[in-house]
């Protein structure tokens, strides 16, 4: 299988990297790597959300996760990790920065992007297949969506999860996926109708 990663708008890498310049100040050693002055490692990933009413309803994947944003994964010469985010607008308006984070925590997304590529090269399917990222926040998931160009159902690999099925970055069917997501999706909804929200709780992107 090859993977096709996307590429970032013109205006979406400006909004990444000019942004960065009023969230770090100069001596940050990140500046030079998040707005691209600095050499380093790099992962540009498009990020689609999942609600966790569609999981409950079973509405098709394609129909329902909404594209929200770009993540930029950088590792720098001495391996310390950063990310940024950027927004996807709505049409007619203009991608924006929105947050940086840094640190250990980071490792487990890089390391995925780039474990993904041997995944890839490992599955006997002959199609390319565009590389997204799905998030599904209420559920604590991360996942490598890969769709096949032909627009038939492709596959999901989970890499962030507490779900043991989920563990060591398998490769699975979407409709497998959100098979074994629907029962933890309904478990969660049920919860939350018994919780009252906590002020500043959210669970949409970018993370906080």
């Amino acid at each position: 299988m090859q993977l096709v990663r996307p590429i970032a708008p013109e205006a979406v890498l400006h909004a990444a990297s000019e942004g960065v310049k009023r969230f770090l100040s100069a001596g940050d050693r990140r500046l030079a790597v998040l707005s691209g002055s600095s050499k380093g490692e790099q992962w540009r990933e498009r990020v689609f959300l999942l609600g966790i009413k569609p999981v409950i309803g079973g509405i098709p994947l394609e129909k329902a996760a909404m594209a929200v944003g770009w993540r930029f994964l950088v590792r720098d010469g001495s391996g310390e990790f950063a990310a940024s985010y950027v927004t996807e607008p709505l049409r007619g308006g203009r991608p924006r920065l929105v947050g940086i984070s840094h640190g250990k925590r980071l490792g487990p997304y890089f390391d995925a992007s780039e474990r993904i590529e041997g995944i890839a090269l490992a599955q006997t399917q002959t199609e390319r297949h565009q590389l997204r990222t799905l998030t599904i926040p209420c559920l604590l998931i991360e996942a490598f969506w890969l769709v096949p160009e032909s627009g038939e159902s492709g596959f999901i690999v989970p890499f962030i999860s507490m779900i043991p099925e989920f563990a060591n970055m398998p490769v699975l069917t979407v409709e497998n996926f959100l098979e074994t997501c629907k029962p933890l999706a309904e478990d969660r909804q049920a919860a939350d109708d018994h919780i009252r929200p906590v002020a500043g709780m959210s669970y949409g992107w970018p993370p906080k």
